[in-house]
């Protein structure tokens, strides 16, 4: 879903779908390399956001946002209702 939602909002900043598809994929690809070789090094994910985030810069407009919005509760729910789920199906 995050995913789907970076695309539709490339698009509605003028980017053709096929771009903002290829832009948001690449992007999360390279995300996930650069957590997995970090974390291989012994370094903990959110010193790699820091890292990352320049002051001022675009990580940190859209980590405002997110903050904004309470994303960390929003994720933290939907993983919750995701465990719970999975303990009713499996009868436990």
């Amino acid at each position: 879903m995050l995913m789907e939602e970076m695309i539709k909002a490339g698009v509605k900043l003028g980017l053709d779908k096929q771009l903002a598809e290829r832009t948001v994929l690449v992007t999360a690809r390279g995300a996930a390399m650069l957590a997995i070789e970090r974390l291989k090094a012994g370094e903990k994910v959110d010193v790699l956001r820091q890292k990352v985030t320049s002051p001022n810069g675009t990580t940190e407009a859209a980590l405002k946002v997110f903050a904004k919005y309470n994303f960390e509760q929003m994720v933290s729910d939907a993983l919750a209702a995701a465990e719970k789920r999975s303990e009713e199906l499996s009868g436990s």
